[in-house]
């Protein structure tokens, strides 16, 4: 915000500069205009650039974070800190109540939390275009027993979170544990036009359409990530294999988190916290 109204400054100061100058009104609409684009240009670059570096350190804190669960504070604390830059950039208050409200959920889950107060909070002050924390927003309104409201926000993000394989997965799921079969098999065959033959989606659909228990399991430790409840359902075998027996890329650490029935805690699923500088 900060940015723009000093951008406007400067192009103003240039229409009048370039009007004088050049005796008249039009003289200065095209110093006016360069001004105003360059300007706002580096100040939001030089902005994101200090936005980025906060958010590479929380990242950094986040690599370890079952080995070491207070590391998952420590990344939101220096997210927070970055709220004074809200002021002066347009979306970056979304974009860190997205994350902060993502981190609040992890955490949420590493503690058997049942209740997601603080992250739901957060997300709902999240950027509408931030496919990773609508999600997980309509996640959380799934589990209060707000089933509509979830199943309307996901068909509402659907353009931002259709590039997802876990995306559709999930909304899927949901519309069949509503009973809404023919909802469920509607969306997976719109996912597999973007997605094609993609194992996960095409075992839902399968699974779905021949009245078969799904296999969550094919989609990874993403899933788990959003319900780690479900890791507890799955047969033991299963649970063996992806807590790393045969897995190497689980550490020890995850394994036993894993054991306990809490899938393994990484990164958000969108990865880095990546600020959005288009605006």
């Amino acid at each position: 915000m900060y940015n723009l109204l000093i951008s406007l400054g400067i192009g103003a100061v240039l229409y009048i500069l370039a009007a004088v100058v050049g005796g008249g009104w039009l003289a200065g609409i095209i110093p006016a205009m360069l001004g105003l684009g360059i300007g706002y240009f580096l100040l939001a670059r030089r902005t994101f650039k200090q936005f980025e570096a906060i958010a590479t350190g929380a990242v950094a804190e986040l690599q370890n974070v079952q080995a070491d669960p207070s590391a998952l504070d420590r990344a939101k604390a220096q997210l927070k800190g970055a709220f004074p830059l809200a002021k002066w950039q347009f979306l970056i208050n979304q974009q860190l109540n997205g994350q902060l409200g993502q981190l609040c959920y992890m955490g949420d889950i590493m503690k058997r939390r049942t209740t997601h107060k603080e992250a739901r909070e957060y997300l709902e002050k999240s950027w509408s275009r931030d496919w990773t924390s609508q999600l997980t927003l309509a996640v959380i309104q799934y589990k209060s027993k707000e089933h509509d409201a979830a199943l309307k926000r996901l068909e509402d993000s659907k353009s931002m979170g259709s590039g997802q394989i876990i995306y559709w997965g999930i909304w899927a799921w949901m519309a069949k544990d509503r009973k809404q079969d023919d909802k469920a098999l509607s969306i997976l065959a719109e996912a597999l036009k973007k997605h094609e033959n993609a194992a996960p989606l095409v075992g839902m659909r399968d699974a779905i359409a021949n009245q078969k228990a799904m296999d969550i399991s094919a989609f990874g430790q993403t899933w788990f990530q959003f319900f780690p409840e479900h890791f507890q359902q799955l047969p033991v075998a299963k649970q063996m294999e992806m807590m790393g027996q045969g897995a190497p890329q689980m550490n020890r650490a995850q394994r036993r988190a894993a054991s306990r029935g809490v899938a393994p805690q990484q990164a958000p699923a969108n990865g880095p916290f990546r600020p959005h500088p288009r605006r």
